[in-house]
């Protein structure tokens, strides 16, 4: 593949409009802005386009297996191998590639160029422990996402229901929930023997839905709770398992700092969903009207909040991209789906999913 000349300014100006990058809640794809930038100097669009599709597909051809490893969830390193794999590209269009690509991973559960499984279950049952009946996994191949059902010893077939997806979209409508490595690997000697019994770690029991506290809510992801109150951590923690130490974000903004797991009094997965317009959409982040990000827990009715909200495909798609604020994502960027960017008071209610971890 071609890559432009080293420093050349208009493809790292194309990244920066077309992700976005500092005017969008979230990484777009904003191919009229590109368009409008080659008119502007006199360049060939379809080539500037395809430029930005080059630094794209790049970025997404990175290493990326160890990066949770870093205390930053690998930020750093992931924009150094970008820098060496695209010296020509300004700082600027390294922060909105590595914004983009973060993004991906954080929502959408796609982590490119790696293949560490998750795995999901349904439990079924009478009694009070419930017993897994059903193990499906999702890999990531060449950067995109694998939805396998297990149908026998060693035996996966493409989940063709899109039971995953459906469990990562609707979080809190879904039956399948999300366990461990050494769970799946029980439940596959069950299948073997033909015994289900429950998992000898009770932790990965399924996830209680519950009503948001009426004082404050919470976006999707890990929380941690210390002495001091809930903080959003930076990296995925495996259910069942604790780090040395959280790495936690501070209230507002993208700095964090390291807390002893001995601090530690409580962690949860959280899926959050704010109701919009009469449709439960997942709410992933919320920000201040000034546009720093918050990670702390917020008042539901708090005039300088905003909501991000975000689906990347749902039965109700038409009906969603056709609501005030859609605004519908370019799935040839990398990300595709809608989101809305919504003051906190137009959302009528919230509802989380917490499973302990």
């Amino acid at each position: 593949m071609t890559h432009p000349q080293p420093a050349d300014p208009l493809i790292s100006a194309a990244v920066v409009v077309y992700l976005g990058w500092g005017r969008a809640g979230m990484p777009i794809a904003d191919e009229s802005g590109v368009a409008d930038l080659a008119q502007r100097e006199g360049a060939d669009p379809a080539i500037l386009l395809r430029g930005v599709h080059d630094a794209i597909e790049a970025s997404d051809r990175l290493e990326v297996t160890d990066l949770p490893e870093n205390d930053d969830g690998g930020e750093a390193l992931y924009k150094r191998r970008l820098r060496d794999s695209r010296p020509d590209l300004s700082p600027d269009a390294v922060d909105a590639l590595a914004s983009r690509w973060f993004f991906t991973l954080r929502w959408l559960g796609i982590e490119a160029g790696s293949d560490v499984p998750r795995y999901f279950v349904r439990y079924g049952g009478e009694g009070a422990t419930p017993i897994p009946i059903s193990l499906l996994r999702r890999r990531t191949v060449d950067g995109r996402p694998v939805d396998e059902v297990l149908k026998d010893v060693d035996e996966w077939r493409p989940d063709d229901r899109r039971q995953i997806e459906h469990a990562l979209i609707f979080a809190l409508d879904s039956d399948l929930e999300e366990v461990t490595a050494d769970e799946a690997a029980q439940f596959q000697e069950m299948v073997r023997t033909r015994n289900y019994v429950p998992f000898r770690d009770t932790r990965a029991q399924p996830a209680k839905s519950r009503t948001m506290d009426a004082e404050t809510i919470r976006a999707t992801g890990i929380w941690v709770r210390t002495s001091d109150g809930w903080f959003a951590s930076t990296a995925r923690v495996v259910p069942g398992e604790r780090p040395t130490e959280f790495f936690l974000y501070d209230r507002e903004g993208q700095s964090y700092r390291a807390v002893p797991t001995a601090e530690v009094l409580q962690v949860e997965q959280v899926d959050a969903e704010g109701l919009y317009e009469g449709h439960w959409i997942p709410l992933v982040s919320t920000w201040k009207q000034d546009g720093i990000r918050v990670h702390a827990p917020v008042p539901p009715s708090g005039a300088d909040y905003r909501a991000i909200l975000y689906v990347y495909t749902s039965p109700d798609w038409h009906a969603l991209v056709a609501l005030p604020r859609a605004e519908v994502h370019d799935q040839r960027g990398g990300n595709g789906g809608v989101s809305f960017v919504v003051p906190l008071s137009e959302v009528s209610d919230f509802r989380e999913k917490v499973m302990p971890l």
